[in-house]
């Protein structure tokens, strides 16, 4: 859990320019999200929580950084877990 805790530091410090966290609306009751978006080259970062019983799908195409644990095996985010 500590090499979760300093990976995702590192990444936000790498974020320098990042603009303000903004909530995103999720489509699942129990999800809870936050992007921030870089004006140097305009990329997006997402933190995706799954609060819920089942499991929920990222963004397609997205790119995941740091997960509090593995992916199911259909590569969704389990319950209790983040990415």
């Amino acid at each position: 859990m500590l090499t979760l805790y300093r990976t995702a530091l590192r990444l936000r410090r790498s974020f320098g320019d990042a603009g303000p966290l903004r909530r995103l609306r999720a489509d699942e009751p129990y999800v809870l999200s936050f992007a921030r978006a870089s004006e140097r080259d305009g990329a997006t970062w997402i933190c995706l929580v799954n609060f819920g019983p089942e499991d929920v799908a990222p963004s397609a195409g997205a790119e995941l950084l740091p997960a509090s644990g593995p992916l199911s095996a259909r590569g969704r985010l389990p319950r209790d877990a983040a990415v």
